[in-house]
């Protein structure tokens, strides 16, 4: 049971265990919590997050598509925590009281810190598009994926073909896109056994003038060229795409959505039985619920948004004891801010500089700044083709798809 706070809470006692309160068990929220357990034995160090496992985000989108299984994806925290040495609470944090060192959970807790570590990641922004969120699939959890699967899934088997409309070229939309339609032209569609369905499918082809597909991906882009997160790439992600049949509609930002339908600026409609949303993101509620101080930075998953402030050593300009890391902070420093891509890589990396830092105030050491590193960019465009960039070079074919496999597994052991 967490020890609860009086109506005036205070630290703990400095002849106490130091508690380190950590919300969020992403790739951040993990790493800051592995690392501070090496840097800080004798530290209580609390994880707390409303999902009860830890998903890999980079391979989701095969979740989504139906491509792997929901144990390839997500290890339970709690089996993390028990290995690592620290304690997993399944709840939420509603709000952090940053003057008094407390967090309120959505199960009425109250839980008294020493040093905090935010790390709550981001959530889906809709952009205010009329219909997007009601009508379209978001790509983002578990939770997500799984509903997007299963309802992909059960159309399919029920009416033989399907209209999938993914809204938005960036890396997340682009591999989702290919990999869907990899699986549409696959084993899925050799599945189908019902000569009856086979049929009614090829009458309806011929009157809609699409031969013998029996699915349709499409990918909408608000901008000219996909990948806007790697400029570079966007003109292979585009032939790649089109080469294995997904067609592509650019320059065409989305206005509004209703059940089946997907409208563009260009007054152009869309049809879709199925619409998913690989969008942006936003500032997780709990920044503003808890009022922290925030910037506003670049738009898009690859550059760092609106966020709680942080200085270089990753601490709120809140609160020193209170660090944010992922994607929910924004640095202060422009440059800074500049170079922080919001991948799981440096979110990584970011958890670990906080955790240092967090025992570094603790033992009376020096700060580190976080220092954003080079780190190589691997994205697939089916399954037989990917691309790799790094410091500028930029490279592609079959063996990315190997490499990044490799790199995945490696990673995703680190949290196993």
């Amino acid at each position: 049971m967490i020890k609860k706070v009086d109506k005036s809470p205070e630290l703990i006692s400095s002849n106490a265990a130091k508690r380190v309160l950590i919300v969020g068990g992403g790739f951040a929220g993990l790493s800051a919590a592995c690392r501070l357990r090496r840097l800080a034995r004798g530290a209580e160090i609390i994880l707390i997050d409303p999902q009860d496992c830890f998903t890999f985000f980079p391979a989701i989108y095969r979740l989504a598509a139906g491509e792997l299984p929901e144990s390839a994806v997500c290890t339970p925290i709690a089996q993390i925590a028990n290995r690592r040495g620290f304690t997993f609470f399944h709840d939420e944090v509603e709000k952090i009281d940053w003057r008094r060192n407390f967090a309120l959970t959505q199960k009425g807790e109250r839980i008294p810190f020493d040093y905090c570590i935010i790390a709550v990641g981001g959530r889906t922004n809709y952009y205010g598009i009329p219909g997007m969120e009601e009508y379209a699939f978001a790509l983002k959890t578990k939770d997500d994926a799984e509903r997007l699967e299963e309802h992909a899934s059960e159309l399919v088997r029920r009416k033989g073909s399907a209209r999938f409309v993914v809204c938005g070229g960036g890396l997340s939309g682009v591999e989702f896109a290919s990999e869907l339609q990899g699986h549409l032209s696959g084993r899925c569609g050799r599945e189908w056994d019902d000569n009856s369905a086979q049929e009614r499918l090829k009458r309806e082809n011929a009157r809609e003038g699409n031969g013998n597909s029996r699915h349709k991906v499409t990918v909408v882009h608000a901008l000219p060229r996909l990948v806007p997160e790697l400029p570079q790439a966007g003109g292979i992600a585009e032939g790649r795409l089109r080469e294995i049949g997904v067609e592509l509609v650019l320059d065409s930002p989305v206005v509004r959505v209703g059940r089946n339908l997907v409208m563009t600026a260009g007054g152009r409609k869309i049809g879709a039985d199925v619409i998913v949303w690989a969008g942006g993101m936003r500032t997780h509620e709990l920044i503003g619920r808890s009022r922290f101080p925030t910037v506003t930075g670049g738009v898009g998953k690859a550059t760092a948004g609106s966020g709680a402030a942080v200085n270089r050593f990753l601490q709120t300009t809140a609160n020193p004891r209170i660090f944010a890391v992922g994607d929910c902070m924004a640095p202060v420093d422009a440059e800074l801010r500049r170079q922080v891509i919001k991948t799981a890589w440096n979110a990584a990396a970011e958890g670990e500089t906080a955790a240092h830092n967090v025992a570094a105030l603790m033992n009376g050491g020096p700060l580190r700044p976080f220092n954003p590193t080079a780190c190589p960019v691997l994205f697939t465009i089916g399954r037989d083709f990917g691309v790799f960039h790094y410091r500028g070079l930029m490279l592609a074919g079959r063996w990315v798809v190997w490499l990044k496999g490799l790199f995945e597994k490696i990673y995703a052991r680190n949290f196993a």
